[in-house]
């Protein structure tokens, strides 16, 4: 028979990652981090 091994604190980590990246980008969302101004935006001649 086979036998799995798993590494339990890298899942662990792989999956608190996984649940708490909502909450991470909603922060930086509301403090203007997520997003850039229209002044820091290039845009090329056409």
């Amino acid at each position: 028979m086979k036998e799995i091994v798993i590494d339990v604190p890298l899942a662990v980590s792989c999956m608190l990652g996984g649940f708490a990246w909502p909450a991470a980008a909603l922060g930086e969302f509301t403090s203007g981090k997520l997003v850039a101004k229209d002044s820091e935006i290039s845009v090329s001649p056409r």
